[in-house]
């Protein structure tokens, strides 16, 4: 289950030992939610821990944007589908009102097998990325100062495909603005044995052409960001991803009808958040029927609809309402 862990491995010698405190080794790890994929370290709510934050200095060069990254690529990629990310920032000074980031999911298509490979990407390289998905989040105030931010993508839900390598990032133009990272957590061993990269960083020198550094500001810290996916089931019933399941009428005026894949059984969890990721609206059912979502004290606008089934699946739909 979801939990920090502690793995120790002990030495027991039969003969006496003239140095036993080597003897002993412990590792902690972290297990998340099923549907949460994060390099750093995460609270109890699966949240990215960010106790520190990084900008571009622009003593020497001036810098016109930057983006953390991180990576992803998975066998059974297809089974999910990225929905939004959760990250933070804070000022660089003592105000970020007003300032905009911006979180963007790309295809990292440039081909190669490892970081020893001949074709993988020198430091300062621009790269073969298409950009899927985007998402922008205005500050209204310090308020927000290290405070996580869910923002779903703008194309959720977005598909993705086996095998391919993948960049989750948090951009912004903004020189008062730092992206939270996890500085106590350490990649070193994993790089070194999986020859993988996990969080670049992309900077663009004023005037000039982006410049990615696959190692970013190096394996000792980690960008704290965490991507939501909707989890696909590998048995689709009957109509699982027809037309006829999407809610309606969209837009909707004061109900919402949802309509329910057919191996939804018992209970069902309908959550309505705004695009900042704050949950607006959250109704318990029990039933495998269409179910009914009252909107009408809820503004015109676009909004995201969750619905957790007690089989532990997720499908996230994007609706309107407009009177």
């Amino acid at each position: 289950s979801n939990g920090t862990y502690t793995i120790t491995y002990t030495i027991i010698t039969q003969n006496g030992d003239d140095a036993p405190s080597d003897n002993v080794f412990s590792s902690e790890f972290k297990i998340t939610a099923d549907n949460v994929y994060a390099k750093s370290r995460t609270n109890s709510a699966n949240e990215p821990l960010a106790p520190t934050g990084f900008y571009l200095w622009e003593g020497v060069t001036s810098y016109d944007d930057y983006e953390a990254c991180i990576t992803f690529k998975n066998s059974n990629a297809s089974r999910l589908n990225a929905m939004g990310l959760n990250f933070s920032c804070k000022p660089v000074g003592g105000t970020m009102s007003n300032e905009i980031a911006e979180i963007r999911m790309y295809e990292w298509n440039d081909v190669f097998t490892d970081l020893t490979d001949p074709g993988f990407p020198a430091p300062a390289s621009t790269w073969n990325l298409n950009q899927l998905g985007s998402g922008f989040y205005f500050y209204p105030d310090e308020s927000q100062n290290g405070v996580n931010i869910y923002l779903p993508f703008d194309e959720a839900p977005i598909s993705m495909t086996d095998n391919q390598r993948y960049l989750f990032c948090v951009y912004t133009g903004s020189d008062s603005l730092k992206v939270g990272f996890d500085n106590k957590i350490d990649y070193y061993a994993t790089v070194n044995n999986y020859l993988e990269y996990s969080g670049p960083v992309k900077t663009l020198p004023a005037g000039g052409s982006p410049q990615w550094y696959a190692a970013g500001f190096g394996f000792d810290v980690s960008p704290s960001i965490s991507v939501d996916f909707d989890i696909t089931p590998t048995s689709v019933s009957d109509n699982s991803n027809s037309s006829n399941l999407l809610p309606y009428p969209n837009p909707a005026r004061n109900l919402l009808t949802i309509p329910l894949r057919k191996n939804i059984s018992e209970m069902v969890i309908v959550e309505l958040y705004d695009l900042t990721g704050k949950l607006l609206l959250s109704e318990t059912y029990n039933t495998n029927q269409s179910v009914k979502l009252n909107v009408a004290t809820i503004s015109n606008g676009t909004y995201l609809v969750k619905l957790k089934s007690s089989d532990k699946t997720i499908d996230s739909f994007k609706i309107s309402i407009n009177r």
